[in-house]
């Protein structure tokens, strides 16, 4: 018992577990639905991710790019996995998600997308907030949180030149014409999508500066004086800046920053006195200057030149100023920014003063003036000397190159006149600059101005006064040398094809690298350092090989990586047309051009599966030599173009026929018996049978456009003799069409007429026109009756032939009198066969030929037909000729037959043949002789 209760045990845990996990079931292909959250700010804590759909199991797993991520089965419909910080660390990126069950059954679900967004930016504060109009360029330092390397620093919301820093600061290069001129600007620095956005704004201003004044010229006047005009030097000035006069602003010009001028009506000067002059320059920044005093009273000591010297090179020692003027007295004062000098008077008009070296050690400008003491007196306009920076030069760098990419370096600039105030610039911006001494400069570039490929200029600048910019030093950024690693993506493309895309990895790519196709460079797509894609044009897959694929890197530095090897497979040919698409039984070798695509040099014609002698016009054009054994029976050749591997294959097939059809398109004589699949005989051709030869059409006989096949019997060498027999010619055919306006005839194509010599002579044939007659009236020819008797009686032609089976010539009609006159030609003789339908609309005739004037008539030839069906409207005719009729003179005539159910009387076709479409169908006719057309002699 205790045996059988752990059976029953063990049934029930299996049981359990084919519930639980599905062992006899199949898992569902999960659903996913949404997830929360879907997106996260770049740099974010782990989190757990909840997915949520349907048709979840305990054993389904989230993914994430792929990767499965630990997971927590809540319900089918739920399930949460934990995301390390590790995966939520790229801004502005997203990750795949997706579900997958196990098997049995199970899959992966659809995809659902999480958005690692780009995080808000924030800007705690800028670095300068202000700076004076005019100043120049700038760089602005932007220290806050959230930055991304997009992030762009903006300037009253237009995005100026930006260089990341961290996600902490950022630099901005402001152009001197955004400082231009006095403003508020807003300052603003904005992330794109995903996430992103925009900062709250930081205040820069550009304000006017605070003027200063440091000489008024005049600084006094004589008490009634007239106008004066007032010049007010100083530091400062902007174009709006007014001087005023004890409170009252004067009409005012702006000279320069440093100086102004206004007059002075003369009203303000009519008494002595002090007032306050000062300058005053409006918002924003702005402000009113110290006051001056300007003295109304007695005379004051001028200068007239300019101090000699006005300058000195910051440093130097031992410097007498020679000051020149007017009013001077033994008391007067050299002053240096007001500050009195030792001096020494040599005369009314000129000062010397010892400038002591104190005053020379830092570069600046100085105030000169003369003092002289009260009564009157006063001081002079003062002249500027200036304390002057040296003019650096700049003789070397150390390092004077670095690859791009790397980080931020040092730079070591060596020269001279360096001073404690010079800076080194990079392409005219400002680095921070470290002066060691006199001779040499340190100063830090950042990553950003080494990042890509290019060159640096490198200067020295020292303020003013002197000072000034050294000539540049160029510091090389170089590309790396790019390299090839692994396969090309693909490495190979069938002829033909479009819009290929190749993927090429190595390493060492920047953004200029281009991919090249044979040494001609591709349109390229730099994707990371690692990887390039370009699009190989649509012409250079055109044509089977192979091409040599390298990534170059320019100047600076750069090159050409080794080449990987592409190869351009040959495409299936497709054959559209032959020309020619047939030609004629026991042609001679012919030339066969395969039209189509996709062929290659290596491309051959197969006829019937056999290669043919096969040469390369183009991509879409072949020619094959076909010998002419192909050509010796009618046969419909299987045409294909194969090209061999690797690619290539066999076209489809175009059929050649080689067929024995006849075709006449312009006078032809045939003289030898003939056989044609069809003879078409065309366009007013004329087909000439001669030597009774027989032709034989296997299908179609047409005669069509006007066109005439005649059957030419007529031979006076043989037939005068009588030794011809047989049918003039013979015609075989299967169907024969005649068209309206075309003709099978032999008409005057029998024996011939005579032509007199003397008196009338007979014509030639058995039933030639009767004897001579000495009134010269002949008579007409006889076939299968007698011909017409002459006017004077004379004996007409005889009777001979067959009439059931008509193969003999008509006779010649006879000659007329002495004058030449011959008589008319006797009719040929068609023998026609068709064992299908004669379609009949034109005429097939035999007729007599017509005489010369006073000559009779030929008779009538042979027609023997024999049909399966006749059909049509056309006639069959074998007419003796009417004699010619001249006034009172009348000839023998032939006898014209009368309507065609006379004319064909007899029906043979082939047992048990249906009858015919028409009732009267001809196998035979024959001409008959006719009457004397007046039994009364003709009168001379």
């Amino acid at each position: 018992m205790k045996h059988l209760r752990f059976a029953a045990i063990v049934i029930l845990l299996v049981s359990a577990a084919c519930r639980e996990g599905n062992l006899h079931q199949t898992n569902p292909t999960p659903i996913t639905i949404s997830l929360i959250p879907s997106s996260a700010v770049a740099g974010s804590a782990a989190l757990t991710l909840t997915v949520t759909g349907a048709d979840f199991v305990r054993s389904s797993v989230v993914n994430w790019n792929g990767v499965a991520h630990e997971t927590t089965f809540v319900a089918a419909t739920r399930l949460t996995a934990k995301i390390p910080a590790d995966d939520l660390a790229t801004p502005g990126s997203s990750a795949t998600i997706t579900v997958v069950s196990p098997s049995p059954g199970g899959g992966t679900s659809a995809a659902q997308t999480f958005s690692i967004n780009n995080p808000t930016p924030v800007l705690a504060s800028i670095e300068p907030s202000s700076t004076f109009a005019g100043a120049g360029a700038l760089t602005l330092t932007v220290t806050g949180s959230g930055f991304v390397s997009a992030t762009l620093v903006n300037w009253n919301g237009a995005p100026r030149k930006t260089i990341y820093g961290s996600a902490t600061q950022l630099t901005a290069s402001i152009p001197a014409t955004d400082l231009a001129s006095s403003s508020i600007a807003n300052i603003t620095a904005t992330s794109p999508t995903p996430g992103g956005g925009s900062s709250e704004g930081q205040r820069f201003t550009v304000g006017n500066p605070v003027p200063a004044i440091t000489a008024l010229l005049p600084s006094s006047a004589i008490a009634g004086a007239e106008d004066v005009t007032l010049t007010v030097s100083g530091t400062g000035f902007v174009p709006t800046s007014v001087i005023n006069w004890n409170t009252t602003a004067l009409s005012t010009t702006y000279v320069s920053a440093a100086e102004l001028t206004a007059k002075v009506p003369n009203a303000n000067l009519a008494s002595a006195s002090l007032a306050n002059v000062t300058v005053s320059s409006p918002a924003p920044g702005g402000g009113s200057s110290a006051p001056q005093t300007f003295t109304i009273n007695n005379p004051a000591p001028t200068l007239s030149a300019t101090i000699n010297p006005s300058s000195a090179v910051a440093g130097a020692t031992g410097i007498s100023l020679t000051v020149s003027g007017a009013g001077f007295v033994s008391t007067s004062i050299v002053t240096w920014n007001s500050a009195p000098l030792v001096t020494n008077s040599t005369s009314a008009t000129q000062l010397i003063a010892k400038i002591p070296d104190a005053n020379l050690a830092v570069a600046g400008t100085a105030s000169v003036g003369v003092t002289n003491p009260a009564p009157g007196g006063g001081s002079s306009a003062p002249q500027t000397f200036t304390v002057n920076n040296a003019s650096p030069t700049l003789s070397g760098l150390t390092p004077s190159a670095t690859i791009a990419g790397t980080g931020p370096l040092t730079l070591t600039v060596t020269g001279s006149g360096f001073v404690a105030t010079c800076v080194v610039d990079w392409n005219g911006a400002p680095l921070a600059t470290n002066c060691s001494n006199t001779a040499e400069l340190t100063a830090t570039v950042p990553a950003g101005d080494l990042a890509t490929a290019g060159t640096g200029s490198v200067t020295v600048v020292c303020p003013a006064p002197g000072g000034g910019t050294s000539t540049a030093q160029t510091f090389t950024i170089n590309n790396p040398a790019p390299t090839l690693s692994g396969n090309l993506d693909p490495s190979t493309a069938v002829a033909g094809s479009i819009g290929v895309v190749l993927t090429v990895t190595g390493t060492g790519f920047v953004p200029t690298s281009v991919v090249d196709w044979n040494g001609t460079a591709l349109k390229t797509n730099t994707t990371s350092a690692t990887q390039v894609t370009s699009i190989i044009a649509d012409s250079d897959l055109a044509s089977p090989g192979t091409a040599s694929v390298t990534v170059t890197n320019p100047t600076p530095g750069g090159g050409t990586s080794a080449p990987r090897t592409f190869t351009i497979q040959p495409a299936v040919p497709v054959l559209s047309a032959l020309s020619p698409a047939s030609a004629i039984v026991g042609s001679s070798d012919l030339t066969l051009t395969a039209n189509g695509s996709g062929f290659v040099a290596t491309s051959v014609v197969q006829w019937n599966g056999t290669a043919l002698t096969t040469t390369f016009k183009s991509a879409t054009q072949v020619t094959a030599a076909v010998p002419a054994a192909n050509l010796t029976s009618p046969i419909a050749a299987s045409v294909t173009v194969t090209t061999p591997a690797p690619g290539g294959g066999t076209s489809g097939p175009q059929i050649f026929r080689v067929t024995d059809d006849c075709v006449v398109t312009s006078d032809t004589i045939w003289s030898a018996n003939k056989t044609c699949g069809n003879l078409t005989i065309s366009q007013g051709a004329t087909l000439r049978l001669a030597n009774a030869i027989t032709v034989t059409v296997r299908n179609t006989m047409l005669v069509t456009g006007n066109a005439k096949v005649l059957v030419q019997s007529a031979n006076a060498a043989v037939q005068v003799s009588g030794a011809w027999q047989g049918a003039g010619g013979t015609i075989n055919a299967a169907n024969v069409q005649i068209d309206s306006g075309s003709s099978l005839n032999a008409d005057g194509q029998g024996f011939v007429g005579s032509t007199a010599s003397g008196f009338s002579l007979a014509g030639t044939g058995a039933g030639d026109g009767g004897g001579n007659s000495s009134s010269g009236n002949p008579s007409g020819a006889g076939h299968g009756g007698a011909g017409g008797n002459g006017a004077s009686g004379n004996g007409a032609g005889g009777i001979y032939g067959s009439a059931t089976a008509p193969i003999t010539l008509g006779s010649g009609g006879q000659g007329n009198n002495g004058n030449g006159r011959r008589g008319g030609n006797g009719g040929g003789a068609i023998r026609l066969i068709v064992t299908g339908t004669l379609t009949l609309n034109g005429t097939v005739s035999a007729n007599g030929g017509t005489p010369d004037a006073y000559g009779s008539g030929g008779a009538g030839g042979s027609l023997y037909a024999t049909l399966g069906t006749l059909t049509g409207a056309g006639t069959f005719n074998a007419n003796g000729s009417a004699a010619d009729r001249t006034e009172t003179v009348v000839a023998g005539a032939a006898e014209e037959l009368p309507s065609i159910t006379q004319r064909i009387p007899h029906f043979r076709g082939s047992p048990g043949q249906r009858p015919p479409e028409r009732p009267a169908t001809a196998v035979a006719a024959r001409a008959h002789s006719a009457r004397s057309a007046s039994s009364t002699p003709p009168t001379r």
